[in-house]
């Protein structure tokens, strides 16, 4: 198998560089409104999870997506990987037992510049 050329190397790096930055710059936006950071980059063999976080008697699992526009990144939330992120959900859930009457939602984060970040909370529904 053949190594990737060095312009694809250092594409995918920039990604995720660009990730991280989205995923720091989304955790400050929760903390300041009020949201408490439970886990970050939560992986399980399930799934994985961006940012989990706790408001008041609500869960919230959140999927970052660093696009241009906001259509783009929350188009970038696959049905599969919806799937994966309800799993990984389930089992935090199940190892948090004090969490168990929490309600739970599932929120994407678009961020489309340094710092524009549009929350589409209660995304969607497993």
């Amino acid at each position: 198998m053949s190594k990737p050329p060095d312009h694809q190397i250092a594409k995918k790096k920039r990604a995720q560089k660009r990730g991280r930055w989205a995923e720091y710059v989304v955790r400050l936006k929760l903390r300041a409104t009020g949201h408490r950071i439970l886990r970050a980059n939560y992986k399980t063999k399930v799934g994985e999870i961006d940012i989990i976080y706790k408001k008041q008697n609500r869960i919230g699992f959140v999927e970052v997506k660093a696009r241009k526009t906001v259509d783009a990144a929350s188009e970038a939330v696959t049905p599969r990987q919806r799937i994966r992120i309800e799993r990984a959900a389930q089992q935090f859930m199940a190892q948090s037992i004090q969490l168990e009457s929490c309600d739970m939602q599932f929120d994407v984060a678009c961020v489309t510049g340094p710092l524009s970040i549009h929350m589409l909370y209660d995304a969607w529904r497993p």
